[in-house]
């Protein structure tokens, strides 16, 4: 039997939805939206927007 590990099931952190902390959540859903889009019909959507501080760190996540 094969073992998948996690990084064979996990999405990148450069596919994910990102936003500023400092952006409204209509540009947080934008985000999400325009993620969505890029996904083939072997993933599932995108349910979470990773939050980034002023140097790109992530700070957070939102969910859907």
């Amino acid at each position: 039997m094969d073992t998948k590990t996690a990084g064979d099931l996990m999405l990148p952190l450069d596919a994910y939805a990102i936003i500023g902390s400092d952006r409204t959540l209509k540009e947080a859903l934008q985000a999400l939206s325009k993620a969505q889009l890029g996904l083939t019909y072997d993933r599932h959507q995108h349910r979470a927007i990773l939050v980034l501080d002023a140097v790109s760190a992530v700070v957070g996540k939102l969910t859907h």
